[in-house]
């Protein structure tokens, strides 16, 4: 076998070897940005549903505060209001004699 032959039959294995190495360097970047653009997908959902969540447990808070205090307010002026009639009530029967209030 020449030289020539040899060295021929050297260079088309380094180039072979060299389109194998560029193929599994191509090969594993595809397969990282894949990799990477599913994670970023992933967490950009998951930080969604996370935010929305937070957001509704933000408004349910928020609502139930201001029902607690509208409920609280509503029973104030009721209780007050009561209040005012029964003093009315008490203030008049004290005014008409009990001697009025039988007839």
């Amino acid at each position: 076998m020449s030289l020539v032959a040899v060295g021929g039959f050297l260079a088309v294995s380094f180039a072979s070897l060299t389109a194998i190495y560029i193929g599994a360097i191509l090969f594993a970047m595809v397969v990282l940005s894949a990799a990477t653009f599913s994670v970023v997908i992933a967490v950009m959902l998951a930080t969604g549903w996370i935010g929305l969540f937070w957001i509704v447990s933000v408004a349910v808070k928020k609502s139930m505060n201001l029902t607690r205090h509208s409920v609280s307010i509503t029973s104030s002026a009721i209780s007050a209001d009561s209040s005012a009639w029964q003093a009315r009530w008490d203030e008049s029967s004290k005014s008409v004699g009990a001697s009025q209030l039988l007839i």
